[in-house]
């Protein structure tokens, strides 16, 4: 007795097995990674709330507060909601009350180096700048906004700003202050004036570059 009729019902049977396999992959897949996802943030938010013994979570709550205020403000004098709004209104208070504390150690560790002055850095006031920046604009996209700052931005700045070898705070010491020695002192890099010729050179003579929340001349 032929049992090609039935090696061919078997195969049709296995092809379209597969078919509907595919099918209900690519149809509850994207469910799947949506419930993975919004497991992640809300992990992402209890490790947020839980470290610094609670101090990070009591500071998002105040930033959600004062955001939904802005909105509600906004909303109350008939204007669109506050996109451009700031959370923190000067590098300081986003340097005092959120990013000082994220990044809070052991300061004597010979891994780091700091300086309270910061100030007085303007290749450490640059780049609290630029992270204070990138911070309000990473943080309208709620938590997958804030774990891009955190990694891309905030994590790859602090590491070189904290740099006991390259960073600008090499000489200084974390309590007793800026340049405390009084005898070291980072210098500019070293620059030879391009000829007027030179694709790369001036077009205009030179001017001081004003450094966001400089303090003084010192580097």
């Amino acid at each position: 007795m032929s049992t090609n009729g039935f090696d061919d019902d078997l195969g049709l049977d296995k092809r379209v097995g597969k078919q509907l396999a595919e099918l209900m992959r690519l149809r509850f897949s994207p469910s799947l990674r949506d419930v993975a996802n919004t497991l992640a943030d809300r992990k992402f938010m209890e490790m947020l709330t839980t470290a610094g013994g609670g101090r990070i979570g009591r500071q998002l709550d105040q930033i959600a507060g004062r955001i939904a205020a802005e909105k509600f403000q906004a909303l109350a004098q008939g204007k669109a909601g506050p996109a451009e709004a700031l959370v923190y209104d000067s590098l300081e208070e986003f340097c005092v009350e959120l990013l000082f504390p994220v990044y809070a150690c052991n300061l004597y560790s010979t891994a780091i180096k700091w300086c309270p002055s910061w100030a007085k850095h303007p290749g450490a006031t640059f780049r609290l700048e630029t992270n204070w920046r990138a911070f309000e604009h990473y943080r309208r996209e709620g938590l997958p906004g804030m774990a891009t700052w955190l990694n891309s931005v905030s994590d790859p700045i602090m590491a070189k700003l904290m740099d006991p070898d390259t960073g600008p705070f090499t000489f200084c010491h974390p309590v007793q202050g800026h340049e405390y020695n009084g005898a070291d002192k980072i210098e500019d890099l070293p620059h030879t004036p391009l000829p007027a010729d030179s694709p790369y050179a001036r077009k205009s003579p030179a001017q001081p570059v004003p450094v966001a929340g400089a303090g003084g001349s010192e580097n």
